[in-house]
């Protein structure tokens, strides 16, 4: 997943991916690469026993993120 978000992340480093296939493809590089913010949330510490328990604590990890601002950073 950090590859994606290295591709995708605004203010990437194209040097990354030189020598990468998808270095090869300059027009997609050019319409996507460094031009979208990425979120990226980690689900490894969300603990339930259903997929409604799932979901709801989440959200709740969502909700945290957002109060505290990180998304700014």
């Amino acid at each position: 997943m950090s590859m994606l978000r290295q591709f995708f992340e605004i203010g990437t480093n194209p040097a990354l991916f030189d020598g990468l296939y998808i270095s090869t493809n300059p027009e997609l590089c050019q319409e996507f690469m460094g031009k979208y913010p990425v979120i990226s949330i980690s689900l490894k510490g969300v603990d339930a026993d259903n997929y409604e328990d799932t979901l709801v604590n989440s959200l709740q990890e969502l909700s945290e993120l957002l109060e505290c601002d990180q998304l700014l950073q």
